[in-house]
């Protein structure tokens, strides 16, 4: 498991009462959402489509539009 992601899994604990099982992604990555989705056996819209960048002290969450049928 990546450092940053035991961190995680540490912190949720000790701050939320949260147990978190990360999962990993297959070597070849996930190019899309429903990659993603049989990757970690869940349905395509329990995917996240979001990214958090720390950037000094400041924060920047980007989520992408929702998706239509």
């Amino acid at each position: 498991m990546h450092a940053r992601v035991a961190e995680f899994v540490d912190l949720a604990e000790e701050r939320y009462g949260l147990a978190i099982e990360p999962v990993e992604f297959p070597e070849e990555g996930t190019p899309t959402a429903a990659d993603a989705a049989d990757a970690v056996d869940c349905r395509i819209d329990q995917v996240v489509n979001s990214l958090v960048f720390d950037v000094g002290a400041s924060r920047c969450s980007v989520s992408p539009p929702a998706a239509t049928a």
